[in-house]
C-alpha cells in the first residue's frame, strides 16, 4: 500500500525541483507507468493483475498526476517552468513578483510571398506546400541553433536564445547571416 504512495511523492519532489521534467521519461520512471510495464515486460502479470492494477485508485492518482505535470509543464513552457520552480523551492510560498530573467534572442521570419494567390491556386494542397517549405525552414533553423517558434499562416516565427549578448556577436562572426529572399 505504502509503494504507490512513495512512488506519488517522488514524482511530485521531482516535478518540485524540475517542472519541465515532466515532459521526460523521469517523470514516468518514477511512477505507476514503470512499475506496471515492469510486470508486464517479466510477463508476471496475469489479465485479471492488469484489470485490477488500472483500477486501484492510487494508480488512477499516479496517472493524472503525471498527465497534469506534463499538461502544465507544455503550457508553461521553458520560462514559466523556471518560474514555477524557483516557486515551488520556496516552501510552497507563491512568490508572483518574482523577478524576471533577461533573455536575448534574435527573431526572424520566413514570409511566403503572395501566399493568397497561392492558397487559391494549390487549393487542397496548400498544406503539402507550406509542409514542405516548413521541412526546409525548421531545419535550416535547427542546423543553426535556433528553434521555429510557430505557424503565422503565411510566415514561421524562428527565435535564436542566447544566455548573453557576446553569444550574439560570436555566432554573427562564425555565420555571415544576411537578409535573402528565396523563390521556391
Amino acid at each position: 500500500m505504502l509503494d504507490p504512495l512513495e512512488r506519488m511523492i517522488e514524482t511530485i519532489k521531482l516535478i518540485a525541483k524540475n517542472p519541465l521534467a515532466a515532459t521526460t521519461e523521469e517523470v514516468n520512471d518514477a511512477g505507476v507507468m514503470t512499475f506496471i510495464a515492469q510486470k508486464e515486460k517479466s510477463g508476471k502479470q496475469s489479465e485479471k493483475e492488469k484489470k485490477e492494477a488500472n483500477q486501484y485508485e492510487t494508480a488512477v492518482l499516479e496517472r493524472a498526476i503525471v498527465k497534469i505535470s506534463h499538461l502544465l509543464a507544455l503550457g508553461f513552457g521553458e520560462a514559466g517552468g523556471g518560474i514555477i520552480g524557483q516557486n515551488m523551492n520556496n516552501a510552497g510560498e507563491l512568490n508572483p513578483m518574482m523577478p524576471g530573467v533577461k533573455t536575448y534572442a534574435i527573431f526572424g521570419f520566413c514570409i511566403l510571398d503572395n501566399f493568397i494567390e497561392t492558397t487559391e491556386i494549390l487549393q487542397e494542397d496548400i498544406m503539402s506546400y507550406v509542409n514542405s517549405v516548413a521541412e526546409i525552414t525548421h531545419s535550416i533553423v535547427d542546423r543553426y541553433g535556433g528553434a521555429a517558434n510557430k505557424n503565422i499562416g503565411d510566415s514561421f516565427l524562428l527565435v535564436w536564445k542566447f544566455h548573453n549578448p557576446k553569444q550574439i556577436k560570436e555566432m554573427d562572426k562564425k555565420n555571415s547571416f544576411e537578409t535573402s529572399k528565396v523563390s521556391l
